[in-house]
């Protein structure tokens, strides 16, 4: 490296990574270099020696120190920005994506992968796991790229332009990397459950972005099959009565010849036979709906005998063949051409608890063992801050399980968590509580031994010491 700077540029890990000769990057083991780093003893004596051992991982994606600061950061968007407008999930598609598949065959074997030639599942899924660089870079790229029109004035969101924005990249257990993102749109209209003269105009919002229907002549049907559900065991849990397993997702979908935004019914129905006999109509009603094998509109029920949720819920307009389809927005569809979401936020507090949920899920296991750590090092009077810091660094990098993709999106620098809103912490606790950095050795050893200026200045000095006036 070293010798030849011109080569790597400084950056040996990243230039292997992205070589035009695909070895390198099939290498998995450059993937857990980074990670390891942290533990480096030359490492940590610059984040002592710069007195930033107490940011120590806060930096790096996906530690638990980053993802506490991210959820933070949603909740102080929620605070000063008000409630979010929709929330969208975009899931990726490799095996269907014909650009990527043809790239990725190109770089293995060299040849041009003609349209005629049908790869199997099998020959598609070698080419997708040999080379994750690629795979991650590409997605990233994509996704990017959607992500501008998104963000551009009367294209796809029209009057409504974003004003403001998170996405949090997670990864799933088949390696591949999803976005769930929050959407501030400009001019929106803002559901209240509380009034319901606000269900009206955010229906026509709904109706305008979001559907479930397209025309069989539509480009966008070609990729309906990519929302259309189909029940896996993780989809199933079993209801109280252990008597009916239950999609997760409340699928299928009851028919609806409007959009419409239904409230619960209420509980001061005097008559406790009405409320029986509703809900025995909507189980009959969802039994049916599982049931169903053709698609003969002419037998979607009434909407009286639709029962509503446990809170203000959205229905999309759909018939019978849309039971098992999720709503989509049909040009960021088209675009997309994989599995994608997108939803109202009717409640704000389940949405964004869901979203901090997907944030930390991976680290849950890592943040317990982090907190372990540091009660027994509190009880190890024989380490010193270094040693106390490398273990840290060390059994984090070393008991952290993430997949091949991850840790491209980690080695390479891409955001995993972006916001459009930069975020400042003031620390407003008593000043007896606040932690300060200590000046180094050197600059206390020649200080008068009474004073008490040993700490460096944060934001609240500084603050505190302002002028009067701008000059």
């Amino acid at each position: 490296e070293k010798a030849f700077p011109d080569l790597f540029g400084g950056h040996p890990l990243r230039s292997e990574l992205l070589n035009v000769d695909r070895r390198l990057a099939s290498d998995s083991s450059n993937l857990n270099t980074t990670a390891n780093d942290v533990a480096n003893p030359a490492v940590l004596n610059k984040i002592i020696d710069n007195d930033q051992g107490y940011r120590m991982l806060h930096n790096v994606q996906n530690s638990p120190s980053y993802l506490a600061a991210m959820r933070k950061n949603i909740f102080d968007m929620v605070r000063q920005e008000g409630q979010p407008t929709l929330f969208l999930t975009f899931s990726p598609s490799e095996s269907t994506w014909t650009d990527l598949l043809k790239i990725l065959y190109k770089l293995r074997y060299s040849k041009t992968l003609s349209d005629d030639t049908v790869l199997t599942y099998a020959q598609k899924s070698d080419l997708i796991r040999r080379d994750p660089v690629f795979c991650a870079t590409y997605f990233d790229h994509r996704f990017r790229a959607l992500f501008k029109l998104i963000k551009s004035i009367n294209v796809i969101f029209k009057e409504h332009c974003v004003k403001h924005f998170f996405y949090r990249v997670e990864y799933q257990h088949r390696d591949s990397p999803h976005v769930h993102m929050l959407l501030w749109l400009d001019n929106a209209p803002v559901f209240d459950p509380a009034k319901p003269e606000t269900f009206g105009a955010c229906v026509t919002l709904i109706k305008k972005y979001i559907t479930c229907m397209v025309d069989d002549g539509s480009p966008a049907h070609e990729y309906l099959h990519k929302n259309t559900h189909s029940h896996t065991h993780t989809c199933y849990r079993t209801d109280k009565d252990k008597k009916m397993k239950k999609c997760r997702f409340n699928i299928p979908y009851p028919p609806m010849n409007e959009t419409c935004i239904l409230t619960p019914l209420t509980e001061d129905i005097s008559n406790p036979i009405t409320r029986k006999i509703r809900t025995l109509q909507y189980k009959k009603l969802l039994q049916y709906l599982r049931d169903f094998k053709d698609s003969d509109s002419s037998s979607d029920p009434s909407l009286e005998d639709i029962l509503q949720k446990l809170r203000p819920t959205v229905f999309l307009k759909r018939t019978i063949k849309q039971r098992v389809v999720s709503g989509f927005n049909e040009e960021l569809f088209l675009l997309w051409q994989s599995n994608m979401d997108i939803q109202l936020i009717s409640d704000v507090y389940s949405c964004v608890r869901y979203v901090i949920e997907y944030i930390g899920k991976s680290q849950r296991g890592i943040s317990k063992l982090m907190r372990d750590i540091v009660e027994n090092l509190k009880s190890s009077t024989d380490l010193s801050v270094k040693e106390q810091l490398k273990k840290i660094a060390s059994s984090f990098s070393g008991s952290q399980e993430i997949s091949a993709q991850e840790a491209v999106y980690t080695c390479l620098g891409m955001k995993q968590c972006n916001t459009l809103t930069g975020y400042i912490f003031i620390n407003t606790s008593h000043p007896d509580k606040r932690t300060r950095i200590l000046k180094p050795m050197a600059v206390r050893g020649e200080m008068d031994p009474k004073s008490d200026d040993i700490f460096f200045d944060g934001l609240n000095e500084y603050y505190s010491c302002r002028p009067h006036s701008l000059e």
